[in-house]
């Protein structure tokens, strides 16, 4: 994998479940940059070119792809 990932969380489940398993996975991706952006509003997603958001709760837009991580 490489180039730049752009990944979007609420800041709860970012620093206590997802940014302590980066860095091992970018250790086996080393061309691979990825920017975690913490935010705990709602961000449009196309206009701010992120690539993945983890999002807690219901899925509020139909046309979004969505799959269940954890619970």
């Amino acid at each position: 994998l490489r180039g730049v990932v752009r990944i979007s969380m609420p800041t709860s489940i970012g620093v206590r479940e997802i940014i302590p398993r980066i860095a091992p996975f970018a250790a086996l991706h080393p061309n691979l940059h990825i920017q975690v952006l913490l935010a705990d509003h709602w961000q449009d997603l196309v206009r701010e070119n992120i690539d993945v958001a983890i999002r807690l709760g219901r899925l509020l837009d139909s046309s979004a792809t969505s799959r269940q991580i954890m619970t």
